[in-house]
């Protein structure tokens, strides 16, 4: 019997040591290497999941668009979570109150209480 393959895709900017980036050789891809992508392909490997890695377009955490929050918008990997474009963002995330109210964090990975980021399931 096939166990059917769930495809995700995941979120990240580049923090060493956690995370590294870097472009294939052939340049048609980045390739990212680190604590956090090692620890994602070990998860990949015992529940057969495929996973499509990119950057957010802005280059950005996540943060409101404007200073006082009025319009809800937010950019960076905060707004590929909320708009359904990436099922979780795989960086040491950092927590914030704003950010608690439009995501969902996942479980601590390390002492310096960094979270992974699972889907946005908050509005």
């Amino acid at each position: 019997m096939a166990i059917p393959l769930h495809r995700l895709r995941g979120c990240h900017l580049p923090w060493p040591p956690y995370t590294y980036i870097e472009e294939s050789e052939d340049k048609t891809r980045n390739i990212s290497f680190g604590i956090l992508p090692q620890a994602i392909r070990l998860l990949q490997s015992v529940t057969g999941f495929v996973l499509e890695e990119y950057q957010p377009a802005d280059g950005k955490w996540g943060a409101p668009v404007d200073p006082h929050n009025i319009t809800g918008e937010w950019n960076g990997i905060v707004q590929e979570l909320r708009s359904g474009r990436a099922d979780f963002g795989h960086n040491p995330f950092g927590t914030t109150v704003e950010r608690s109210k439009v995501i969902t964090y996942g479980h601590y990975i390390d002492n310096d209480r960094y979270y992974v980021c699972y889907c946005c399931c908050c509005s």
